[in-house]
Formats: structure tokens, sequence, C-alpha cells
């Protein structure tokens, strides 16, 4: 049985898909009214995969696209994942990394924890409340969890932005810099 269906889209056959948010399964429904299971095993995670090897925490929100494809937002993953209709493949289109800065406020360096699910290429940014570069670093990381630190000793004492572009995606976050 469904439990707590929360999103919906129909194909043009008249398939409905629809996200069974609390089993982490993505179901299809056919026009005669066969409900089967095309992505998910009912287990929370994240794994990309055919199938019942795919993995959702919480698949919330549906769309199909003109080829077929259906777009699955995965909430508690943070991500938007991509089912593919011959193959019913998972894949991520959009994952986008939490940050946490400490400590706050920031004294001589400003510390960054993220944990990144797949190598990406990440760009951090320091931002005045005036809109002037203070500082931008740009590298490749791989997937885990990193720590990334900023001196800010030289820094005035102000409110300033950290921004962090990953995934083709931007985060951003206030942080204060005080002596």
């Amino acid at each position: 049985s469904f439990n707590n269906p929360s999103g919906i889209t129909v194909d043009p056959s008249g398939n409905v898909y629809v996200a069974d948010e609390h089993n982490q399964i993505i179901r299809k429904i056919t026009a005669a009214g066969v409900v089967t299971t095309i992505a998910g095993s009912g287990a929370y995670g994240y794994v990309d995969g055919t199938g019942a090897a795919a993995k959702f925490d919480n698949p919330h929100g549906l769309a199909l696209d003109g080829s077929g494809s259906i777009y699955v937002a995965d909430f508690l993953n943070e991500v938007i994942r991509k089912i593919t209709p011959l193959t019913t493949a998972i894949e991520d289109v959009v994952s986008v990394a939490d940050f946490k800065l400490y400590p706050i406020p920031a004294k001589q360096t400003l510390t960054i924890s993220l944990t990144l699910e797949n190598n990406s290429d990440l760009k951090l940014e320091l931002i005045s409340s005036s809109g002037i570069k203070i500082v931008s670093n740009e590298a490749n990381y791989g997937a885990g969890f990193h720590e990334l630190t900023i001196p800010v000793e030289s820094i005035p004492n102000g409110i300033y932005v950290v921004n962090l572009y990953a995934y083709g995606q931007v985060r951003s976050q206030k942080v204060i810099i005080q002596e």
C-alpha cells in the first residue's frame, strides 16, 4: 500500500507515476490499474542504480520530460534524480552540498565543513556586505567529508557572505568576522 504519496506525474500513454515518499519508492500505475515499483527498494539511502538497486530518502515530487525521463525530488538527500525510461536507472542531475561554518564569530580562521556525495569542482567566495569579493578559492574535491579553512585575521570586522558553488549551483551563508 502507499505510504504518503507526495507527487505524481502522468505520461502520454496515461500511466501515472507516484513518489511514494515514506516507502522510499517510485511507483507506476498503468491505465489498466496495475501498480508496479519502478525504482527504489523501500530502504532509506542514497544509491544510484536500476530498479530496486536505487535508494531514496523521501522522494517528494515528480516531473516528466518529453523523452519520458522522470525527475524525482529526493527531498532529504537534497538532490534531483533522473529515471530514464528504458532502464529505470537512477542518476544525479543536481546535487548541492550543504556546509557548516564555524566558529561564529570568526576570529583567526573560518572553517567550512561539508560532505560531498560525488567528486566536484568547488568554488568558495567570501563577499563583504558591500559586495566586494574578499577571498575566492577553486579546487576539485573527491566524495566524502572535507574541512576547508579561510584565514580571516587580516579581514576587517563585519558581516560577510560565504558562497559555495558545487554541482552547478550555489549555497550561501552569512558569517560575522570579529576580533
